[in-house]
């Protein structure tokens, strides 16, 4: 917290009509009028706005909006939180009160206080130290903490061994519960506070979530205890998208279903066409996928054009042959490396030279991100493009865009750089199709912190959602926060 507030200073000293900061950030107000509504420092306040929201717009609204409540110069202190850089995950990780009961015990020498325990921790202490029962303290508690004979021995202790005594386990989370029917999340419900969490998006998410389970619960199981052996859980990739978006996504996902029952139809006809080698298998996911490829390739280019490919290579996708092995199906990384080159038009984005098909496989052209992974956490088709190896070396952690801007129109090991402006011709041309692609081709700044900010939210949902599922799960004597039998999967493990 104390690098945040130095960072919080040094930015609001650029705030036209702030004397003192650090007094500033200390100043008590409501979140809200409503009356229980609790008074919350401004630096908690305007902490919550810059880890919290996620959509830059709504990010540029909180920030005016706290700016007109607090009477301060809205235009210079949007600018100066606007491009706040996105804080990493371990910012987020324990809330303020968990933080007040571990940091006490984590202190050393001037730093560490015993005044400064909290009342119940230092029941706990005593009682480790007397050997007190005490059916909340767990028996592995007391084995970690048996060195440990004097009240000033609880100073300096590693996060794991402070969460311990502090939570008996390894977490933050409150006492393990066994939730036994639905109706103990209903209870739940009913006295979960609204805005306790800070975070609209994660309240809506994990709230629902719960009622989902619930009504499951009670719909297929009856109520019945132990009805649920495992919960599988896989987290909302698109939480925050404008209606437009999600109906944007939508249609894609029913041109999607319809180009998989085309694709099935025609691989059927290709079964029983005489002309066609090979075993073709129309239910197969790697045939389908090699039909799509080449069907879709084809149809986003401009210039895309059968004649440019042999009848000799459309046979090899129809028999399931790589153009790198014919004697072996294709690779993942081969289906996208194909897949990459006819979105492309079998050109190369940087220097608009040629890819032949007899090249493509071999060490001389890479999958490369347009902007670099290091830099932005997309590894979406839609930030991947085919380039030569060379040039993907010599980019390095640079955006395209910043790349041609810098090193347009020179050579690089033999190969000419397109010039910014025929760079801009060619990708506006070849990728007008491709919405997304396009923007992070032509994008100089590092696009903001969509993905990032998302991840934060994740991160947060992800936490609570297994801690609280858990509570239906828990085999008896577990004291972990998240149970075993609560799984985390994948989205493509989901749609499998």
């Amino acid at each position: 917290m104390a690098i945040t507030k130095v960072d919080f200073i040094n930015r609001l000293k650029k705030v036209a009509n702030i004397k003192d900061p650090e007094k500033f950030l200390n100043e008590k107000t409501k979140v809200n009028n409503k009356e229980n509504s609790p008074f919350i420092s401004l630096i908690e306040q305007l902490w919550h706005i810059v880890y919290s929201v996620s959509d830059i717009k709504e990010y540029e609204s909180a920030l005016g909006k706290f700016a007109i409540k607090h009477n301060i110069d809205k235009d210079s202190f949007v600018a100066n939180f606007i491009k706040h850089p996105p804080f990493k995950s371990d910012y987020g990780s324990f809330s303020k009160k968990a933080i007040e009961k571990l940091l006490p015990l984590m202190r050393m020498g001037k730093y560490w206080d015993e005044s400064k325990i909290d009342a119940n921790t230092l029941e706990r202490i005593q009682k480790l130290l007397d050997g007190e029962f005490d059916e909340k303290i767990k028996n592995r508690v007391r084995e970690k903490t048996i060195n440990l004979n004097t009240i000033s021995h609880f100073k300096n202790l590693p996060l794991w061994l402070a969460s311990y005594v502090v939570y008996n386990r390894h977490s933050e989370s409150g006492d393990v519960q066994k939730w036994s029917s639905p109706n103990d999340i209903d209870i739940y419900l009913s006295k979960f506070k609204q805005h306790s969490l800070n975070n609209p998006i994660v309240e809506q998410v994990v709230t629902e979530t719960l009622r989902v389970v619930r009504d499951i619960w009670q719909s297929y199981g009856n109520g019945e205890k132990d009805f649920f052996d495992e919960i599988h859980v896989e987290l909302g990739r698109e939480m925050k998208n404008p209606a437009k978006k999600r109906e944007a996504m939508s249609k894609k996902n029913t041109e999607n279903e319809n180009t998989n029952h085309r694709i099935k139809e025609i691989l059927k006809e290709l079964m029983n066409d005489n002309t066609v080698e090979g075993n073709i298998k129309y239910y197969s996911p790697s045939h389908q996928e090699i039909l799509k490829i080449y069907e879709e390739g084809i149809w986003q280019n401009p210039n895309a054009d059968f004649s440019k490919m042999s009848e000799e290579d459309i046979i090899k996708i129809r028999n399931n042959k790589s153009p790198k092995n014919t004697k072996k199906p294709p690779t993942i990384n081969d289906i996208q490396k194909y897949r990459l080159w006819l979105e492309q038009g079998y050109i190369s984005p940087y220097t608009g030279n040629l890819i032949s098909l007899s090249r493509l496989f071999t060490t001389d052209y890479q999958i490369e991100h347009i902007i670099p992974q290091s830099r932005y956490f997309d590894n979406s088709l839609s930030n991947k493009v085919i380039c030569e190896s060379d040039v993907n070396v010599d980019k390095g952690n640079k955006t395209a865009y910043e790349y041609i801007k810098e090193k347009g129109g020179s050579i690089v090991s033999g190969f000419k750089l397109f010039t910014l402006d025929s760079y801009e011709s060619h990708v506006n041309k070849y990728f007008k199709k491709n919405s997304q692609k396009l923007k992070n081709l032509l994008s100089e700044d590092i696009p903001e912190g969509f993905i990032n900010r998302q991840l934060n939210d994740s991160r947060y949902i992800s936490k609570l959602i297994k801690g609280l599922l858990s509570n239906i799960v828990r085999e008896d004597g577990e004291q972990e926060a998240t149970s075993k039998n609560l799984i985390p999967v994948t989205g493509a493990v989901t749609s499998k």
